[in-house]
């Protein structure tokens, strides 16, 4: 078709019909087609004639293809002729490989036809030629080689035989070395891979240079090195090894042996050791060979690439990471990947890199390396590389491992598309359009199989262990997909083979052996994939060590194996092996979540075992871990772990903790799967809680709703239905609805029996229950049936000291009691005591009613004494029970009071009075607990009169009980008779203990709390500090707790240092003695940070307490609860303060729904929320939002306040926020209506003297001043200051805001003397209350500053806004407008002060800022712009890239466009501009800028302004910049020498000044000197002599006579009185202006000087040369004293004038 194309006449295209030509006769060729072959050559030789010279190398090429196609056929004759022609072309460069192979084909040629003479000249020479270049590729790193098909090479191993035949057949002809030859056929038989047949030459050629005389050890370490290697490939890893070790050890002898084949040596042996995987001996070789390469006489760069990469591998595999990626990165700065060559190195460098961030879990990381190794493995073999396969596969596990499953079954099918490319192997796909999807259609296993081993069998001839580890990636790949027996059926294959080739402890073979293990495992084979974990752990310890993640993994896999057969034990062994070598192991952030899991498994086992603490720890780890973990993280497991945590703080009853987990577990659970079996435990495990906790209600609502899921599923779990059913009838006994209660337990008890039969424990559980419901029902003959029925079942299946066994005794006994057979309920409890006594020690509820009841028993039996002691020891272990748990259900109250009732009418007879007082103390303490305060109070009287008869009034027993009474009294609310009980027993415990014993620090802070409850916090504090003083060397929790009161109480009075103070230590105590993550230390976190928010305005610190006490709180628990929602509402507030508006807004919201969630929508925290939402949005410029917002929570309020009390402060407080939002949307009058209905609100609620009433009119007067209604801003601000003051004082925050905005009132209205007192008053309260970095205390500086700008005092201003800008940029940022704003002010205050550089730095960041915020064309980058160009005359700093000329454009063109009123800014840039152009020497540019700024300004500005406008600072600048304008554009026309014009212009300047500054502005004088020397010029020398007159007097009058300013005019009339040769006027002048110069700059300065050469001049103009030249040595004399030098200008004119004199003189006397 090419040729069709290319059938023109044009000369241009032969050579492209020519090559094609050439092309089709190689394919023809290749073909075999050898006659076609040959005309097609010819055609081309042809051709290539017609186009090149008769020498040419493609002619020459051609040539040789033709003589090839012409040896196949057999006609040598003329193939030789070819082969000839080639070489006597001598086209070929010399000793070029192309003319090795025609001299090779030659001498074969001659070899065959019998011609040995030109046989051997040929093929010597052509051997001679190939081994040279073959020399010189290897130098230069080229292995691109012509002799590369296999053809090829059978004719070069071919061209070596026919050397040996010819050297065999005539030896003494033909001399040659064997022992050099067989190895060079050796090699060329291993490039084919027939290493068989190389193995035996190289064996040869090592037996003759053994027997060859002289040194011969390096050719026979060469050799050996050679065979080594040979027999590797052939699969005899111990003999190649052997004789690479033998190679090594002559070499190492052998003396002057280069390092290179020291080093290939060492590779090659630790390739070898590799492949056993012998991986600690392999890293030696690689280390030695690197050393040696190094050492080497010519660096081998690619040689050390491919060692530091295959170390890198080896590192890698022993879990050596850092060094692993360092080798790896090594050898890629070495390696030059321009080169195309290099790309797949390059490819497999990078890919170890990913493996390796993969085994560290940085998945990102590793996913950026395997991309970048695809895309070079794309660029180097395309995507079909089998390479290519196995990298996919390790991208696919990372996307799995962080959860993108779809990304991840996306790589995998192409991963699976490259493999069976590679193993001719095809797998069932969908027929949808794309032929991507996989589906599980049965495979072709006997086919399969053989593909496999086919594949694996060719792995053999090349490299055994890549082909492996493809099959082993394969197998991974199709597991994924469903087909698991095809999965271990080819990983069996790869174990098979390299058990058979590499040996049975091969790493790979360990991973196929787990890959088939989890397999099994997944199909419910236990016990045969232990046997296979087992084997695989075998081989990882003993390759790669205990520590090692591959080991680990495999602990992992054999422990939940072992869990899921149900041997527990040995499951915790394991896991616990594992959690050993991980503490050895440092373990990285990336490997919590393996760790989270593990950790969860472990206190799975540890709960089995009953192992109850360790569990907990275990699952609190694991909280902890799946919480911190970055991956994202897994909502199930999380769920999950909190459930066992529940289900284990449940059973060592922590309740409160235990409700609070399950309840969050249940929260996380409900957003996966609805209904879900977790969900059901959840549920069960809460009914049980609120069970324990006597919350019956809710305790059915649970097991309801737990069962309801039980009976959703088809087949429901009958066990689980009875056991909830049981737990409800227990509910039901609870709330003494005792039949339905039996009729559940029977219910339950029934599907027991059904299930398993009688003879069961939770059958016996059933019938302990219906015995414990007769019981309670009084029909106790069926239920001492009930309970030794069950006691018969518990004995048979329990230990003989099981707890359950002593319940059964215990409830029998009770029963017994009832039916007063003593003797047997006496034996029972006994019994029970001693079970109970062994479970739970002589402590506890269970041995307390067990004391009970035989003290009842040894009553009835008559044993008073025993029954005593029994009752006292009930009494004891009760209330040491009752302290700990601090809770006690009614019955069990009863119960212990009974026991008091019982034993004091006995402990009369048999106890002392103070052993007495303690019973009656203890009782009363028991009620004081239960919140029985009047039956307390009679307990502890009774106390008291016993302790006073047997111990006296002073004794520390009736202090105790006063201090008891006192606690009662205060809970009853009767504070008065509360804190004379608390002062009486002060008294008698300061006496008996002194002043610093602790009880009184205890007594002295329960009279805080009362002095609080009466509303006095500094009486409260006052004991508080009593008692902190007592306590502060005791740093205990109650130290804590004191604190935390202390530090609340200064909340209440407003002492922001104290509380601060005492919140601080408190987080210190609490943190040291219960650690960093308890909700206590959160409690205190939390107030910590509302000091911070509330009284620094600190909102970071506040920030990270609020975090941090969050954090706590989600720990320990999901995000419910009121003090949740509290600490989102103020983390929001946090979070608003610092302009973080979508962080605040995430907090408000999650306030406002935990406030729902737990049914408290009313609550102010949500309408603080809403509010908080509203200030987040309002800040961020969505006002509308912001709106909506205030107005729900306004309905809030009016709701809460009830509708008829709407005029509420609360109400109020709304109104005037939602008026700031009707602000921001410019809705002005409606923001004023708002507030004024507000002012209505708080009148008609608070009345007019009230804080709110001062807030409304605060803002009435913000919103009045910012449009212009200056007066009524004025009424309302003072409003606001009068009542603000009489509430707060003066130097309260809220007195501050109002200070500052009358500051910026009188500003605004210019009354600069009156705006400096109220902002300086503004200040000083900031400064004061909120710190010296509060952003108030930065706005305030901000306007003071303005206010000295305003004065032109550049110092203070300065000073202001540098201040202004620190803390500006604390609170802001460095990027944000308010900070633009004070570095604008900054720069043109360091501008006016003359310090440009400051002032160009300023306003170059400034207007960065401003770009960045508001774009390009906003005014406030103008304004930046017009200050920032003429900052430096036009210059700018060399950090900002800007044309000054452009910037006053373009500050032109934004104020053109921009609404509003600019024309007066576009003046001044014009002008600007003008001054611009003149200096660029552009006359005409600068003249139109000059008319349009000079024209802006007359139409904008009267030549006459009134005082009412000057009064006004900001047209009074605008009047300075009119005067300076007209004043540049005269001075510009006077210099182009327009004088009438410019005359005009001087006169507008003169008539500005006068109505500006007033008629004796000095600058006047100045433009009237001007006008002047116009009038000089004019030829008017008169007028302007008379107007130099009068600038003359005007001076005189207003500096005096001596002033230099008049010495100037004076100098000026000279000139023009000399100018009308009247000399002795002009003398007169210059004396007078030279008198004063010397009064007022000294006599030698240089204008003294300057004025005697002047006078030497109208000397001379006078003729009076005498006088001149005397003169003139004045001025001589006077400009050396002064520092000139000779060649100083001045003086050179000095010395010329003298000698012009002299001149003059002469020719005058001549």
């Amino acid at each position: 078709k090419a040729l069709e194309l290319r059938q023109v006449p044009e000369d241009e295209v032969i050579t492209d019909i020519s090559a094609i030509t050439h092309a089709m006769g190689q394919s023809q060729y290749e073909l075999e087609n050898f006659d076609d072959a040959i005309r097609l050559f010819e055609e081309a030789i042809d051709k290539k004639k017609s186009l090149y010279a008769e020498k040419h190398i493609d002619i020459t090429r051609t040539i040789v293809d033709k003589g090839r196609a012409l040896e196949r056929i057999a006609e040598y004759e003329r193939a030789l002729m070819c082969y000839e022609e080639a070489v006597d072309s001598e086209c070929y460069e010399e000793n070029s490989e192309e003319l090795g192979l025609v001299f090779m084909r030659m001498g074969i040629i001659h070899f065959s036809v019998g011609n040995s003479e030109d046989a051997w000249d040929c093929l010597t020479e052509a051997t001679r030629i190939l081994e040279l270049e073959h020399k010189r590729k290897t130098i230069e790193f080229q292995k691109q080689s012509l002799i590369h098909s296999k053809r090829d090479k059978t004719d070069l191993i071919k061209c070596y035989q026919c050397i040996l035949h010819l050297a065999e057949a005539d030896p003494t002809r033909y001399n040659i070395d064997r022992s050099l030859i067989l190895p060079k056929v050796a090699n060329v038989l291993v490039e084919i891979k027939q290493y068989e047949k190389a193995a035996l030459l190289f064996r040869d050629a090592i037996e003759l240079q053994r027997s060859l005389p002289g040194d011969t050890r390096f050719l026979v370490a060469m050799n050996l090195h050679n065979l080594g290697n040979c027999i590797y490939y052939h699969g005899d890893l111990n003999e190649a090894i052997s004789c690479l070790e033998d190679a090594l050890s002559l070499l190492e002898d052998t003396p002057g042996v280069e390092g290179k084949h020291v080093a290939d040596t060492y590779h090659s042996l630790a390739f070898c050791h590799e492949s056993r995987s012998d991986m600690q001996e392999a890293l030696t070789c690689y280390s030695n060979a690197l050393k040696s390469r190094r050492m080497a006489a010519e660096e081998d760069k690619n040689g050390i690439v491919s060692l530091l990469t295959s170390m890198g591998e080896v590192l890698r595999t022993l879990g050596m990471y850092d060094a692993a990626i360092k080798s790896c990165k090594d050898a890629l700065r070495l390696l030059d990947s321009r080169v195309g060559s290099n790309l797949p190195l390059a490819a497999r460098i990078v890919e170890c890199i990913g493996a390796t961030h993969k085994d560290r879990f940085e998945y990102e990381k590793a996913l950026r390396c395997y991309k970048e190794c695809l895309k070079q493995r794309q660029d180097a073999e395309g995507l079909d590389s089998v390479y290519t396969a196995k990298t996919l596969c390790d991208m696919a596990e990372i996307y799995g491992l962080k959860g993108e499953v779809e990304k991840a079954c996306d790589v995998l099918r192409d991963s699976l598309r490259v493999f069976q490319l590679h193993i001719g192997f095809e797998f069932p796909t969908s027929q949808s359009e794309d032929d991507k999807e996989i589906n599980n259609d049965p495979i072709d296993r006997e086919v399969f199989s053989e593909k496999i081993s086919q594949y694996l069998e060719k792995g053999r001839e090349e490299n055994l262990m890549d082909y492996a580890r493809t099959i082993v990636a394969l197998s991974s790949v199709i597991d994924s997909f469903g087909w698991k027996n095809e999965a271990v059926l080819s990983y069996k294959l790869v174990i098979k083979v390299l058990e058979d080739n590499l040996g049975k402890e091969h790493l790979i073979s360990a991973e196929a052996k787990y890959g088939i293990g989890t397999i099994l495992f997944q199909q419910g084979a236990f016990d045969d994939s232990l046997v296979l974990l087992e084997e695989s752990l075998h081989i990882r310890r003993l390759k790669l060590g205990k520590e090692h993640l591959a080991t680990e993994e495999t602990l992992k896999m054999i422990s939940r194996s072992y869990a899921a057969f149900g041997d527990s034990e040995m499951a915790l062994q394991y896991f616990k092996e594992v959690m050993d070598v991980k503490k050895e192991r440092s373990s990285s952030k990336a490997d919590s979540e393996s760790e989270a899991d593990l950790l969860l498994r472990l206190g799975k086992l540890h709960l089995e075992q009953q192992e109850y603490a360790d569990a907990l720890s275990s699952f609190k780890d694991s909280l902890r871990l799946q919480r911190q973990s970055s991956i994202t993280r897994d909502e199930q497991k999380l769920g999950e772990t909190l459930q066992y945590m529940g289900s284990t703080l449940l059973e060592i009853h922590q309740l409160q903790e235990a409700r609070i987990t399950l309840l969050s577990a249940l929260r996380i659970l409900e957003r996966g799967k609805e209904d879900s079996k977790e969900i059901m435990t959840s549920s069960y495990l809460l009914g049980r809680v609120n069970e324990e906790e006597r919350f019956y209600d809710k305790a059915l609502a649970w097991y309801d709703r737990s069962l309801a899921i039980v009976d959703k599923y088809e087949n429901a779990n009958d066990e689980m239905k009875a056991r909830i059913t049981n737990r409800v009838g227990l509910v039901k006994f609870a709330q003494k609805s005792f039949e339905d209660a039996l009729s559940l337990v029977n219910e339950a008890k029934d599907i027991f029996q059904a299930m398993d039969g009688v003879n069961n424990l939770e059958y016996a559980d059933c019938l302990h229950s219906c015995g414990r419901i007769y019981f309670q029902m009084k029909d106790n003959r069926i239920a001492k049936e009930m309970f030794q029925s069950a006691l018969q079942v518990r004995q048979q299946h329990l230990k003989q000291d099981d707890a359950e066994l002593g319940e059964s005794y215990h409830c029998l006994g009770e029963v017994l009691i009832e039916l007063e057979q003593f003797d047997e309920a006496n034996s029972c409890l006994t019994e029970a005591f001693r079970i109970r006594v062994e479970n739970f020690g002589d402590a506890g509820d269970h041995v307390c009613a067990t004391q009970r009841c035989l003290g009842v028993v040894k009553l009835h039996l008559g044993q008073p004494k025993e029954s005593t002691a029994h009752f006292l020891e009930a009494i004891r272990v009760g209330m040491d029970c009752f302290e700990a748990k601090q809770c006690m259900n009614e019955d069990e109250y009863e119960k212990l009071i009974s026991c008091f009732d019982a034993v004091t009418p006995m402990a009369k007879d048999s106890l002392d009075s103070e052993s007495i007082g303690k019973l009656y103390y203890q009782k009363g303490s028991l009620q004081s607990m239960q919140e029985r305060y009047n039956e307390a109070l009679r307990s502890f009287a009774e106390a008291i009169q016993v302790y006073k008869t047997s111990c006296g009034e002073e004794h520390l027993t009736v202090a105790n009980a006063l201090y008891n009474i006192g606690v009662c009294l205060k809970e009853c609310g009767e504070s008065e008779r509360a804190m004379k009980s608390f002062s009486r027993a002060l008294s008698i415990t300061t006496i008996q203990l002194g002043e610093d014993h602790i009880q009184v620090a205890e007594t002295t802070q329960q009279m805080a709390e009362v002095y609080s409850m009466q509303g006095d916090a500094k009486g409260a504090i006052a004991m508080c500090e009593q008692a902190l003083q007592i306590r502060q060397n005791q740093e205990d929790l109650s130290l804590a707790a004191l604190l935390n009161f202390s530090g609340e109480l200064y909340t209440r009075c407003n002492d922001g240092d104290e509380a601060e103070r005492c919140f601080r230590e408190c987080v210190r105590i609490r943190k040291n003695l219960l650690g960093d993550d308890h909700p206590d230390v959160a409690q205190a976190l939390y107030n910590l940070g509302y000091t911070h928010e509330t009284f620094r305005s600190d909102f970071r610190r506040a920030l990270r307490c609020y975090e941090e006490s969050l954090r706590i709180r989600l720990d320990l628990m999901e995000d419910t609860g009121e003090d949740h929602a509290k600490c989102y509402l103020h983390l929001g507030t946090a979070h608003a303060a610092l302009r973080v508006e979508t962080k605040a807004l995430f907090c408000y919201e999650r306030a406002i729904e935990i406030s729902n969630e737990i049914n408290y929508p009313d609550s102010t925290i949500v309408e603080d929320a809403l509010i908080g939402q509203g200030h987040a949005l309002l800040s961020r410029g969505e006002a509308v939002e912001a709106l909506v917002q205030y107005e729900r929570a306004r309905g809030l309020r009016l709701r809460r306040t009830d509708h008829e009390k709407s005029h509420s402060e609360d109400v109020a407080d709304t109104l005037v926020l939602e008026a700031n939002a009707l602000v921001k949307l410019s809705r002005q009058r409606e923001a004023m209506s708002k507030l004024v209905q507000a002012l209505d609100t708080y009148k008609k609620s608070v009345g007019m003297n009230h804080l709110g009433t001062g807030e409304a009119f605060q803002r009435l007067s913000e919103l009045h001043l910012e449009i212009g209604e200056n007066e009524e801003a004025l009424f309302c601000a003072q409003q606001a200051l009068d009542i603000r003051k009489s509430l707060l004082g003066k130097h309260d925050d809220a007195t501050g805001d109002t200070y500052f905005i009358l500051g910026k009132i009188f500003f605004d209205r210019a009354d600069l003397a009156t705006a400096a007192p109220c902002l300086q008053a503004a200040l000083e309260t900031f400064r004061h209350r909120r710190g010296p970095n509060h952003i108030s205390v930065a706005d305030s500086m901000y306007c003071i500053g303005c206010v000295h700008e305003c004065r032109k005092e550049w110092n203070e201003a300065i000073a202001c806004f540098q201040e202004t800008l620190i803390v500006r940029q604390k609170v802001y940022g460095r990027d944000h407008l308010l900070v633009a704003d004070v570095l604008f002010r900054l720069g043109t205050s360091h501008k006016k002060r003359g310090e440009s550089d400051l002032g160009s730095d300023c306003l170059a960041e400034c207007l960065r800022i401003r770009t960045v915020a508001k774009g390009e064309d906003d005014i406030c980058v103008a304004d930046a712009l017009f200050e920032l160009a003429g900052t430096l005359g036009g210059s700018l700093p060399a950090s900002v890239n800007l044309d000054p000329t452009q910037c006053y454009v373009d500050s032109i063109r934004i104020y053109r466009q921009s609404q509003g009123e600019h024309r007066i800014k576009i003046a001044k840039c014009l002008a600007c501009l003008a001054k611009m152009m003149e200096a660029k020497k552009n006359v005409e540019k600068a003249s139109s800028c000059y008319k349009q700024a000079v024209g802006i300004f007359e139409a904008k500005l009267s030549l006459t302004p009134t005082n009412e406008e000057l009064m006004d600072y900001r047209i009074e600048l605008d009047y300075e910049a009119y005067i300076g304008v007209v004043l540049d554009y005269a001075t510009f026309l006077d210099d182009e020498g327009s004088d009438g014009l410019a005359m005009e212009n001087y006169h507008r300047a003169v008539g500005l000044l006068r109505n500006v500054r007033g008629e004796h502005d000095g600058d006047i004088d100045s433009v009237l000197s001007k006008v002047a020397a116009v009038l000089d010029r004019e030829n008017r020398t008169e007028e302007a002599l008379t107007l130099l007159q009068t600038v003359k007097e005007r001076r005189i009058s207003a500096l005096g006579e001596d002033h230099p300013i008049v010495a100037t005019t004076l100098y000026e009339i000279s000139k023009l009185l000399d100018k009308q040769e009247n000399h002795e006027a002009a003398l007169e002048s210059l004396e007078e202006c030279v008198r004063i110069r010397r009064a007022t700059k000294g006599r030698f300065s240089e204008s003294v000087a300057f004025t005697l050469l002047q006078i030497g001049v109208v000397q001379a103009h006078a003729a009076q040369f005498e006088e001149a030249i005397i003169t003139w040595d004045d001025a001589l004399t006077t400009y050396k004293r002064a520092g000139f030098q000779d060649e100083d200008v001045a003086v050179i004119n000095v010395l010329e004038y003298q000698e012009s004199a002299k001149h003059m003189l002469e020719t005058l006397n001549g």
